[in-house]
């Protein structure tokens, strides 16, 4: 049995990224250090912003590996947004290039890859449950 994660409620605070690259993270980066299992909920958005549930009883390695080697590619949104992402399981329809479902192109190009993936989906539910 999990214990139920402490919910913190916090407002964003605005941050100038280029401060933090190339560096590890320092103590004055932070006005709250989470430790413990915790849900964090944003009061300017009225909404959870972010849940951690770190450590997990179940055994992550082999899908740290795997994502860890994963090609995860540059693109672009319609509107010219710069993404870096990769689509996991199923791609969403799309009605203006190909109005259907369909395996994403990982199931394709590494199926062990994909089926590892993809049975996390079951552990990761429940803790959404």
């Amino acid at each position: 049995m999990r214990a139920e994660p402490h919910v913190v409620h916090l407002r964003r605070r605005a941050i100038e990224l280029s401060q933090y690259k190339g560096r590890g993270a320092q103590g004055n980066d932070f006005t709250t250090l989470i430790t413990e299992p915790t849900t964090v909920y944003d009061e300017e958005e009225q909404a959870v912003t972010m849940v951690y549930l770190a450590p997990i009883p179940e055994d992550t390695r082999v899908l740290v590996d795997v994502l860890r080697h994963i090609s995860i590619p540059n693109g672009a949104r319609p509107g010219g947004m710069r993404t870096r992402s990769r689509v996991i399981g199923y791609q969403p329809r799309l009605a203006i290039h190909q109005d259907y479902c369909a395996a994403a192109s990982l199931a394709a190009e590494d199926p062990q890859a994909h089926a590892i993936v993809c049975a996390y989906a079951a552990v990761v539910a429940r803790y959404y449950a």
